[in-house]
């Protein structure tokens, strides 16, 4: 294989070296032959047969006419006929009097050359335009008109009362269009800088891409007509991302053709009712449109066109919902037709879409998955809601992402919600996202129309249904009618009334309760009027509030509880396995399921945890999961986007990122300390960088550890916190007088709780667990005797900071302390 590739490789490399070689001119009888530009497509060709320009070019006829080096032209340029003008790289036109491009007969094409290491753009420049006359156009009252420039540098300035580009004084601008280069224009007074001269109109101009920036004189349009003119029309696009168009102003009637950013906000396709939106505003290309494909992966979409109101045909690309949209009438797709409905906006489609036969729809969603498809009708009885006409089987429907809506509340109608018309079958993909398929009708809410097949597969998503499969009709009419059913994430469903047709459960999942496993059904009631979810675990969360913990989440019966539920977990740490373990009971009944906790000790964040559930001593399922995965998915724009749309503030989603971040530098600084897995640290990848902490930030202060203690046969040794899976004080002493302890030492509590000695190392501790993260400033009270001693997390951190002997390595421990400590003071109010 090796002998193979490394031809193809340099042969490849030649190919694009190749492509970047300048062209050059070669000189036959006077012209020059191999003229390279660009055309409108932005596509390097080359021209033969071409004129070079000199300071003596002022009549241009049809041909070929190229600036081959920088000249300079005093007189107006006239063009007749079809001219084509090539500006070479490191080459300048200064044509200070402008050219004249006027008459149905004649037009002007200017091109740029491909882009080329350490050369210019060409240019041309015109600057001192005479009275009346347009920079690039009409003459005196004359119309400019066949105008086109598909690249290079060009500056214009129209005369007084004339455009930049487009009519003289009292002469219209029609037929002018710009597909690339960078183009600034200036109009004269009272003239638009591209389109008419002072009291008439520019239409059918037409901007597809390039840079341009146009300023209209005073009182007229930068693109449009000129003062008192009539209105025209005006259509912008681009090619490019770094296409941009800036014009002082608009007059009549601007379509935009692909959606455009305006400063924070993103177009729609289509009529733009109020011009004063784009006036003096920088529109550039509104992309990348991101959208959730067939895998949950976020991606992004270039050439998108956006719905409107009056959209009814969609036919081969991208479209997308950018704001809610009422369609009166029945949308048509052709083709391949890709739609992304944005968070926050609908579609209210309710004659419904048509998708026949030879021809697909895919739908996607964005990150929250609220952008919605609202369908309540189909046009006619024979119609699908979403899916084929009367007579014809739908064609590919295929739901990724997004929330589709599809409920048709008509009993006569005999097509599919989604899926077949009349007479129809239906092919419905599902891989995600919220699906709603009713019909009161005879035809299935997935799949065939009345006594028609259905061919559904759903693999991921929450889906509800009447009915999944073929229609209505004798069982054995639908007996080649498949549907497939699997699931991708844990918090998938799939609800149906009935299913008709062979159905194939690709996983194992739950009936309501009852575990169904994979493989074909031989009775489809088993499964009918259920929600089918995924076995075993269905979601998981962090426990932030006291003991960092995985919880781990799954849908059990009373039954299952009853026969015994037991979740144990297996996590390694430097190659020591650690291992945990929860019996399920009512106690654990959340109304998320049961939950069961895995503590995980602060330097663990990014150790993998095996959760293994097992029911009456049978394995049911596995789940591996960590701290730091969590913790990412929390600091995610999905999860973020998600978490406002459920109702909660962006300052609210603020305060828990801040929570996240400092816990998982908490855990970065203590697997540091500690060794634990510090090649993958848990605040990697976070934006986070911790504050100098000094003890002046922490104003409590503990009580003198050391009065007293002589009535107790106590001396104090100091105090530890213990960073485990629960972060804990202990305070040390050393015994001097065994009898006085001993007469104390049923006497003795932390925090209201009777405590016992332990004893390490030659000395005895007093220990209070389970501080939570909002309590680490709170001052805990050590009762011996009669006597009171209060401690806080935070009064140890002080003590480390003013110290001279604590390893830099603890010192950054105990700065992140503090910091989640604050964090969480603030998340949970305290």
């Amino acid at each position: 294989m090796e002998r193979i590739k490394k031809p193809v490789s340099i042969l490849l490399s030649l190919i694009l070296i190749l492509g970047v070689l300048t062209v050059i001119p070669v000189v036959t009888a006077g012209a020059l032959d191999g003229v390279g530009y660009l055309d409108a497509d932005g596509e390097a060709q080359t021209a033969n047969g071409v004129t070079g320009i000199t300071d003596g070019s002022t009549s241009l006829n049809t041909g070929w006419y190229a600036v081959t080096s920088d000249t300079v032209i005093n007189s107006r340029i006239t063009c007749t006929g079809d001219v084509k003008l090539i500006l070479c790289s490191d080459a300048t036109l200064t044509a200070h009097k402008g050219i004249t491009v006027s008459g149905d007969d004649n037009s002007l094409t200017i091109y740029g050359q491909p882009e080329e290491a350490n050369k210019e753009t060409g240019k041309l420049i015109i600057d001192e335009v005479d009275l009346g006359l347009a920079g690039i156009g009409g003459d005196y009252e004359a119309i400019g008109n066949h105008i086109t420039i598909n690249g290079g540098d060009i500056t214009v300035t129209g005369g007084a009362a004339a455009a930049g580009i487009g009519g003289g004084a009292y002469g219209a601008g029609e037929n002018i269009t710009i597909n690339g280069g960078t183009v600034t224009v200036t109009g004269g007074y009272d003239a638009a800088g591209i389109g008419g001269g002072v009291c008439e109109s520019g239409d059918h101009i037409t901007i597809n891409g390039g840079n341009i920036t146009v300023t209209g004189g005073e009182d007229a349009a930068g693109i449009g007509s000129g003062e008192n003119g009539d209105d025209g029309r005006i259509t912008l696009s681009w090619t490019n991302p770094t296409d941009s168009i800036t014009a002082s102003s608009y007059s009549g009637t601007v379509t935009l053709e692909k959606i455009f950013q305006v400063g924070e906000y993103r177009t729609s396709t289509g009529e733009v009712y109020d011009l004063g939106f784009i006036a003096n505003q920088t529109l550039t290309p509104g992309l990348p449109i991101e959208y959730i494909d067939e895998d949950g992966v976020t991606q992004s979409a270039v050439d998108v066109s956006g719905i409107m109101d009056d959209t009814t045909a969609l036919s081969d690309g991208w479209y997308v919902v950018t704001t809610d949209v009422e369609i009166s009438d029945r949308i048509i797709c052709d083709k391949d037709v890709y739609l992304i409905l944005m968070d926050g906006a609908t579609l209210n489609a309710p004659e419904g879409i048509a998708v026949n036969e030879n021809d697909c729809l895919t739908i996607y969603g964005q990150a929250v998955g609220d952008g919605t498809l609202e369908i309540t009708g189909s046009g006619s009885d024979s119609d699908a809601g979403l899916g084929g006409d009367q007579g014809c089987r739908s064609g590919v429907i295929t739901i990724n992402s997004g929330t589709v809506n599809v409920n048709i509340d008509n009993v006569h109608c005999v097509a599919a919600a989604i899926g077949g018309g009349e007479d129809g079958e239906g092919s419905v993909f599902i891989n995600g996202g919220t699906v709603s398929a009713t019909t009161e009708g005879e035809g299935a809410g997935i799949g065939g129309a009345k006594q028609c097949r259905g061919f559904v597969e759903i693999n991921g998503g929450n889906v509800t249904a009447s009915s999944i499969g073929g229609g209505a009709g004798s069982v054995e009419d639908h007996q080649i009618s498949s549907v497939r059913l699997s699931w991708t994430n844990p918090s998938d469903s799939i609800k149906a009334d009935s299913y008709i047709g062979n159905v194939t459960l690709l996983e194992d999942f739950r009936a309501d309760s009852a575990l169904t496993p994979a493989g074909g059904l031989t009775d489809n009631s088993v499964i009918e009027g259920k929600t089918l979810t995924p076995p075993g675990f269905i979601g998981h969360s962090l426990t932030l509030e006291g003991d960092i913990g995985i919880n781990y989440f799954t849908l059990l019966t009373d039954e299952e509880i009853e026969s015994g539920a037991v979740v144990d977990f297996l996590w390694t740490v430097e190659g020591v396995e650690k291992t945990d373990s929860v019996t399920l009971t009512a106690a654990n009944k959340t109304d998320n399921g049961y939950k069961a906790t895995c503590p995980v000790a602060v330097a663990e964040m990014t150790c993998d945890v095996t959760a293994t559930l097992t029911v009456g001593g049978e394995e049911l399922a596995t789940n591996t999961y960590s701290v730091k995965r969590y913790a990412d998915t929390i600091l995610s724009y999905v999860y973020k986007m998600k978490y406002i749309a459920s109702g909660k503030t962006e300052e609210r989603y603020d305060q828990l990122a801040t929570l996240v971040k400092t816990m998982l530098d908490y855990g970065a600084k203590a697997q540091i300390v500690f060794k634990r897995n510090t090649g993958n640290l848990s605040n990697k990848g976070i934006d986070y960088t911790m504050a100098p902490v000094t003890s002046d930030m922490i104003p409590s202060t503990p009580s003198d550890m050391e009065s007293g203690l002589d009535d107790y046969g106590l001396e104090y040794a100091g105090t530890t916190i213990v960073y485990l899976t629960e972060t804990s004080m202990r305070h040390y002493y050393t015994i001097t007088d065994q009898t006085k302890f001993d007469a104390v030492e049923d006497n003795v509590t932390f925090n209201g709780e009777k405590v016992d000695a332990k004893t390490k190392d030659g000395k005895i501790y007093f220990e209070l667990k389970n501080i939570a993260a909002p309590d680490l400033d709170t001052p805990y009270t050590l009762t011996i005797g009669e006597s009171s001693y209060d401690y806080s997390v935070l009064d140890y951190v002080r003590a480390c900071i003013n110290a001279d002997d604590v390893p830099r390595s603890t010192f950054n421990l105990v700065s992140a302390t503090y910091w989640y400590s604050m964090a969480a003071n603030t998340y949970f109010g305290r």
